[in-house]
């Protein structure tokens, strides 16, 4: 995929390829932990950031979620909120980042999947 941004002059991102297009605005950065407690992103090892916060754009329809990832207890959280006013919720706590970091997040009215890392703007 490609990014086109200015980032970190402007919050918006735009993440695309020849088929799918996806728009990042970054609320919260985030933190980062201790390096001995700190997660990275599979592919290109990127730190992962505790209470970063994203919304992400994305599909013909332009849906719209907001993204967080908190580190609690020593393990990631991962908070998809959707719908009217991001009134739905859908969390994820992984004890290996590895094995979840694929996972499919579902938005459950039009039955849509999409990559977690994708939606977090966490996988280039």
């Amino acid at each position: 995929m490609i990014e086109k941004s200015t980032y970190p002059k402007s919050v918006f991102i735009k993440l695309f390829d020849n088929k799918r297009t996806f728009f990042y605005e970054i609320i919260k950065e985030g933190t980062y932990p201790l390096v001995e407690q700190l997660y990275y992103t599979k592919n290109l090892k990127h730190p992962i950031p505790h209470n970063y916060i994203v919304k992400t754009q994305y599909g013909k329809a332009m849906h719209t979620v907001k993204c967080s990832i908190e580190y609690m207890e020593k393990r990631l959280l991962y908070k998809i909120c959707f719908g009217d006013n991001f009134a739905r919720e859908e969390f994820n706590k992984t004890k290996e980042i590895g094995k979840n970091q694929n996972r499919n997040q579902s938005n459950r009215k039009n039955k849509g999947k999409i990559s977690g890392p994708l939606l977090l703007a966490s996988s280039y």
